[in-house]
C-alpha cells in the first residue's frame, strides 16, 4: 500500500509500517508527534531523527502495511 492509502488510519493511531522493516512509526494526533519504535527498541520522535528529510522520504514508498506483532521484531502498542 501507499502511505497515502494509510493515512488516515496512521492519523488515527493505527501503527503502520514498510515491509522491510522490524519496527514501526505510530502516531499521536493528540500529542502532534509521530513515534518511531526501532527494531533494536529505540524510541524516538521523528523529528529526533538523524536525517529528517531522509526518514520523511519513505513515505513516498509504495510497500507499508499495517505493523503488527506478526510483522514486527518488537511488541506493537
Amino acid at each position: 500500500m501507499t502511505f497515502k492509502e494509510l493515512y488516515p488510519k496512521f492519523v488515527s493511531g493505527v501503527p503502520i509500517k514498510r515491509k522491510l522493516w522490524r519496527g514501526y512509526w505510530k502516531c499521536d494526533k493528540n500529542e502532534n508527534n509521530v513515534t518511531i519504535f526501532t527494531k533494536e527498541g529505540r524510541v524516538l520522535s521523528l523529528t529526533e531523527t538523524e536525517d529528517i528529510i531522509g526518514t520523511l522520504s519513505h513515505t513516498l514508498s509504495e510497500d507499508w502495511e499495517i505493523a503488527t506483532n506478526d510483522n514486527c521484531d518488537i511488541e506493537v502498542k
